[in-house]
Formats: C-alpha cells, structure tokens, sequence
C-alpha cells in the first residue's frame, strides 16, 4: 500500500508518526504540526482543524509487503537524493564559480569605494568650510544690514534736524518763513528749547570772551609799563655812556699833550742843561706827577661809570 503525505509528497512509512485529521485524510507529524502552527486547517481539504483534534494512526502490515515497500521506497529515496545530491553538485559549482567573480567583483568595488570614501572626505572637507563661509557671510550680512538700519535711523535723525540746522545758521528771513508755515505746537516748542540753549550757549561764550578780554588788558598794560620802564632805562643809559664818551676824549687829548711835551723835551734838553736846571725838572716832574695823579684820579672816578655802562649793556 502507497500512502503519500500531501504535505511533503513522501510515502509513508511504518516506521514514520503518523497523524490523521478529523476529516480523516494522513499526514507525517512532523509535516502537520508547522502547518496547523500557520492555519488551522487541512492541507488537503482546508477544514477547520486544531492540533488537539489530530490523533496517531497505526498501520498493520504483513513481512513481505513491508520488505517490498521498504525497499522499492529506499531505492526511490536513494534516486531522488542522488538526483538531489547531482543537482547540489551543480550548484554548487555555479555558486563556486559565482562567488569567483563575486569576489572580484568586491575587490573592485572596494578599491571604489575607498576612491568614493576619500572623494566623499574631500566633498566634507570642502562642505565645512563652504559652511563656515557661509556662517562667516550671513555674520556679515547682518552686520550690513544692521548698519544699514543704523544709516537709516542717522538719515531720519538728519532730516529731523534740518529744520533745527535752519534756526541755527540760517537768515531770519528763512527762519520767519519756516516758523510761520509750521502750526505744530510740539515742534514750534522744540524750536523755542533750542533758540534758548542756543542763546544760553552764546551768553556764556560772551562771559568768557570778556573775561579773556579783561585778562587781555590786564597783561597788555603790565607789558606797556615794563616796557616804558625800559626805555627810562634805556635813556639814562645813552646818557652816561655819551658822557663817559665825552670824558674819554678828553682824556686822550691830554694824554698827547703829555707826549707831545716829552718828546720836545727830549730833543732839546742835553746832559749839561739837565744838571743845571734838575731842580727845576724836579718840580716840573712833580707838578706833572700830582696832575698826573689827578688825571688818574678822574679816570678812576669814570671807570665805575663805564663798569656800570657795561654791565648794564650785558643786562640788555
């Protein structure tokens, strides 16, 4: 008797565990239990089946069917995994000679991507500092944009302080005109505040102009008096000094009047005439001496006058 398992297409054996469903059609237990795991049915008819409605057939067999069946069925297990082991064989050279070029393939394709990791390092490298420009710009940009809000502010502060830039420095006929067309009284006080601190500001300037005058005047009339103390001075010098002048030629007159007689003396007088009149030279020589000593006398009197004229011309 040929039974075949539906499940995997085997004949069953006496000696396999075999089950049978309610719906009464065989299987190997090891064939139905996975499949009762993942539906609840037959394999065969799909009725509704639970493993605990599977129950254990036995089989009663004579020797020589046994015998027969055993092994027309061991020579067909023996076929089919010859056939199976044949068809491993082939694939497994085909995988053998697959996982060759497969290998190969994987050297090549790992040489690639080292060449794609250090690409892909380059591209990060050159990422980060692509991005820190970018931080670098977007800083800069805010900066710019920052002053140019700041420029904005300064030109509306500027066209606010035009008007104040008028009464400042403009004629009155301007300012009449302006103050005239504006009717706003908030503007027209804020003109009033700064004419006030404007004249506040021009009144002290005006303060310290006449004290730097006053300080001015104050030093100008000590220099004019030191000045005319030094032209007094001045005057009383020129005098002496065209006295001493006066008395210093004098003096030379007398000095070569004095040589003048002593070389005519010299000439005329001999030894003889010497001895007889040596009392007379005597006196003469002592006449001369005392007018000498006066002479001296009043040069020593002029020196202090021309020590004081020097000293005086030094001081200058």
């Amino acid at each position: 008797m040929n039974v075949i398992c539906s499940i995997c297409n085997d004949q069953l054996m006496q000696s396999d565990d075999i089950f049978y469903t309610r719906c009464g059609h065989v299987f190997h237990y090891h064939c139905l239990t996975p499949w009762l795991e993942r539906s609840p049915s037959c394999p065969q008819c799909r009725e509704k089946v639970t493993q605990s409605r599977i129950h254990r057939l036995f089989f009663t067999f004579s020797s020589n069917e046994i015998n027969e069946s055993q092994g027309s069925s061991l020579q067909e297990k023996v076929d089919s995994l010859k056939f199976k082991l044949l068809l491993k064989e082939k694939d497994i050279q085909h995988y053998s000679s697959k996982c060759v070029t497969l290998e190969k393939q994987n050297a090549g394709l790992k040489q690639e991507v080292r060449k794609v990791e250090g690409e892909l390092n380059q591209k990060i490298a050159a990422i980060y500092a692509l991005k820190e420009q970018i931080s670098y710009f977007q800083e800069q940009s805010s900066h710019c944009n920052n002053l140019k809000r700041e420029i904005a502010q300064l030109k509306s502060k500027i066209e606010d302080l035009r008007p104040i830039e008028v009464l400042l420095h403009a004629p009155i006929s301007d300012v009449s005109k302006m103050v005239g067309k504006n009717k706003d009284p908030e503007t027209l006080t804020t003109y009033i505040s700064v004419m006030k601190k404007e004249l506040i500001e021009r009144f002290s300037k005006c303060k310290q102009l006449r004290i730097t005058v006053k300080k001015l005047q104050e030093e100008l009339s000590k220099s004019n008096a030191k000045l005319d103390a030094l032209l007094s001075k001045q005057m009383n010098f020129e005098e002496k000094v065209v006295f001493s002048e006066s008395k210093s030629m004098a003096l030379q007159k007398r000095v070569d009047e004095l040589e003048e007689i002593l070389d005519i003396d010299e000439k005329c007088g001999s030894i003889s005439k010497v001895r007889k009149t040596g009392s007379k030279n005597v006196s003469n020589e002592s006449a001369e001496d005392e007018t000498l000593g006066k002479d001296d006398q009043d040069a020593s009197s002029e020196s202090p006058i021309l020590s004081e004229t020097t000293e005086r011309k030094i001081e200058v």
